[in-house]
């Protein structure tokens, strides 16, 4: 057995290497090369090295097999790595009276991807002395003076710098945190939400790790508790004074406080193609007051963002609301496990007034933004299979129906000429456009003729009836067809896939139309009296999601975001899903609301994803002051 970070690799027989990770008592791998008993290991960064009879192999975390050779005639029963001299040794012993000095400096990955938590973090106050900060006001805060006359007065406590911030991202972003990929980056995974976890507790949070079944990713959860609400914790000191105060300002609040939570994801798109970027994607590289890097606009700056915000709130005592953090690793890879976890942890969150997320965009690089909805989707895979195997063209067309044909006829019937969803009672149940709504979309055209990016001719903007297409009506995209065979252009293919996904809006309902487009194609392909077989299947659905833009909690963000840029923010939708907010919202009963944090230009998913440097400090900016002042919903 060996030891890093929160891993435990574990060797068996049968040449089995079994991964726990000790946070979650999960085993989330099992790896195998060989046959033979594994006797010996030791651990370098990433690299593995195990013996087993005489050979030595060497691994990376990704599974490759990266070499072997043969150290000794007999059992290898010890190892052990070390530095010596500036070079990197291997050694091992073994039954046949022999110890083996190996230099393994040109094997070994110098730039070790695991790295120490508390590093990051030099430049900061200890959690401890946090702690004894919030006292230190607190009893300061007897005083019997107004809140405005004593506010010069309070202890100078350290400043959270754009370079503390700029420095932790960079730390944040060097995880190579890629969802799905067979478990390829698991190791990455798990380190990093270990490393928000002890971010977290550094700034005086409880955090632990939420485990997720099928050993996906685990869920970092965090609770700041308010002064208010935690006068009576066991970290802060208290007194029957402390109490009485606390008691007294609790009551003559405006607003009652809250439990918010924020949700985001630590995990990313792949970006293997390195080629395509200006730098490295995983090492975070400033630019002409943009920073560049994989996750950096999705979603880990944002998340940073709200982090700092409450832990500055924490170390100057003013965060009278609770904040939950839910910061899941699968959220590229359809959020698989996430709703189970949360609903079997219910009890640990607790009950919940507001949910906030900042996993958007603004409509343009100009002006901030508020997203109030989101269409949910609908995925489904239409396959239509033959009775015989792949055919050559040359020999049998015009003997069968061909599956292909069947197939793009059957496409065809799901819209009309002019590209009308044919789908029975679709377009329906939409909800209708209001009086309120539409004056949101006023404004941003209003904005945009400012900006002269719109003319003013036309007596009914076409642009606003653009943005409601992209965002408020359902839409069916074709996204490709698939056939069976080599591919080549004399082969009658066996099966042939069609991938296409339906765009839904709020009031229309998910079981209706994935019942009305089972049925419609059956319909219809049964109308084409054909031998072949057809075969519907959903494999992904999110709900829609729309939120109210004048209450409490998008007031608040709105009068924050006013405050940083001098400029009213633009209420705007989008045309994409996120599946976990309208579930957030059904589960705790508490309305939702986001803040896009990146610009229009962020390229996030793409290449030279980056996040400009001045949004990231204004989004800190926008929610500690909507943490700080967000009191309960009038309900």
């Amino acid at each position: 057995m060996c030891c890093q970070d929160s891993f435990l690799y574990c060797g068996l027989a049968a040449g089995q290497v079994c991964m726990f990770d000790l946070d979650t008592r999960q085993i989330i791998r099992v790896d195998q090369i060989g046959k033979d008993d594994v006797m010996s290991m030791s651990l370098y960064g990433e690299c593995l090295f195990r013996s087993a009879k005489g050979i030595v192999h060497k691994w990376d975390s990704k599974r490759y097999h990266r070499g072997e050779w043969q150290a000794h005639n007999g059992l290898v029963l010890a190892s052990i790595l070390t530095e010596l001299n500036g070079k990197s040794i291997l050694i091992t012993g073994a039954n046949d009276s022999v110890v083996s000095i190996w230099d393994v400096s040109t094997v070994v990955n110098k730039q070790k991807t695991y790295r120490d938590p508390q590093s990051a973090y030099a430049s900061f106050n200890s959690t401890h002395n946090i702690r004894i900060l919030q006292r230190l006001l607190n009893e300061q805060n007897k005083v019997a003076q107004p809140q405005e006359q004593h506010q010069h007065h309070l202890l100078p406590v350290a400043t959270f710098t754009v370079d503390h911030m700029i420095q932790t991202l960079t730390d944040f972003v060097a995880y190579k945190t890629i969802s799905g990929h067979e478990g390829m980056y698991v190791n990455d995974c798990r380190r990093c939400a270990t490393f928000l976890r002890n971010l977290f507790k550094h700034f005086g949070a409880e955090s632990q790790l939420i485990p997720v079944e099928g050993g996906k990713n685990p869920i970092v959860f965090a609770r700041f508790s308010g002064n208010k609400n935690s006068i009576n914790s066991k970290n802060v000191l208290t007194s029957p004074t402390l109490a009485a105060t606390a008691a007294a300002e609790n009551a003559s609040a405006r607003n009652p406080v809250s439990r918010i939570l924020f949700y985001g994801h630590y995990d990313v798109i792949i970006a293997e193609n390195t080629d395509e970027w200006s730098t490295d994607p995983f090492n975070l590289t400033n630019m002409d007051g943009y920073m560049y890097g994989r996750g950096v606009s999705d979603n880990k700056g944002p998340i940073l963002a709200a982090i700092f915000a409450v832990a500055e709130l924490v170390q100057q005592s003013q965060l009278e609301n609770d904040v939950v953090f839910l910061i899941e690793g699968e959220e590229e890879s359809g959020s698989v496990g996430f709703q189970e976890a949360i609903e079997s942890n219910r009890d640990l969150i607790g009950n919940i007034d507001w949910v906030l997320l900042s996993n958007s965009y603004w409509l343009d690089d100009e002006t901030p933004c508020l997203n109030y909805g989101l269409r949910g989707v609908i995925k489904a895979r239409i396959e239509i299979q033959g009775d015989y195997p792949d055919l050559h063209s040359g020999v049998y067309g015009g003997v069968y129906r061909e599956p292909t044909i069947d197939l793009v006829n059957l496409l065809s019937k799901l819209a009309s000429d002019q590209g009308e969803i044919k789908l029975p009672e679709f377009h329906q149940s939409v909800r209708p456009v209001t009086d309120d709504e539409l004056k949101l979309y006023k404004a941003i055209e209003k904005q945009k003729i400012k900006a002269g990016t719109e003319s003013t001719n036309s007596s009914k903007s076409t642009y606003i009836d653009e943005l409601m297409s992209r965002w408020r009506y359902p839409s069916l995209t074709v996204h490709g067809i698939n056939v069976s065979g080599p591919g080549n252009s004399t082969v009658i293919p066996k099966t042939a896939t069609a991938t296409i996904s339906l765009r839904i809006v709020p009031n229309q309902d998910m079981s209706t139309i994935k019942n009305s487009l089972q049925s419609y194609l059956q319909q219809h392909f049964d109308s084409f009296a054909s031998k072949n077989h057809l075969k519907v299947s959903i494999f992904h659905e999110a709900e829609p999601w729309v939120g109210d833009p004048t209450n409490k909690a998008f007031q608040a963000l709105a009068t924050a975001l006013r405050a940083e840029w001098q400029v009213d923010p633009l209420f705007i939708r989008e045309g994409g899903s996120i599946p976990v907010v309208p579930f957030l919202e059904k589960t705790f009963g508490a309305p939702a609301a986001q803040l896009p944090c990146g610009q229009a230009s962020d390229g996030a998913h793409l290449d030279n994803e980056r996040l400009r440097i001045v949004n990231f400090i204004k989004a800190r900016n926008v929610f500690r002051q909507t943490f700080k002042h967000l009191g309960k919903s009038a309900n």
